[in-house]
């Protein structure tokens, strides 16, 4: 899933390197519904033929070089994580118990 909200992004990687040099395609796109692709195997399809996708050193890399503007309009799944994060935020602020989804009082 990580790696989908990556791909939310694709606009602002397009051409960038990541840390060790590594050359993003120019070619990307984001294609489609994000949250349905596999995320892994689409940013493999980003990086030079014979580099491998590693997820525990690329995920950063990418991740300094995403637009969190960008996922958040273009992935339903980070819009939801960033409404939690809002809500829990505004919880600490103001002392307030939050239980989210809210459950309907039975009558």
């Amino acid at each position: 899933m990580y790696e989908n909200w990556i791909l939310a992004s694709a606009e602002t990687l397009r051409g960038q390197r990541l840390d060790e040099g590594t050359l993003i395609s120019e070619a990307i796109e984001l294609r489609g519904d994000v949250e349905a692709c596999n995320g892994k195997g689409e940013l493999k399809s980003w990086l030079p033929e014979g580099r491998t996708y590693n997820e525990p050193i690329d995920q950063l890399a990418f991740t300094q070089l995403l637009d969190v503007e960008l996922v958040r309009q273009h992935s339903r799944s980070f819009q939801r994580l960033w409404h939690a994060l809002e809500e829990a935020i505004e919880a600490i602020r103001t002392d307030t118990v939050i239980i989210t989804p809210q459950r309907e009082k039975k009558t």
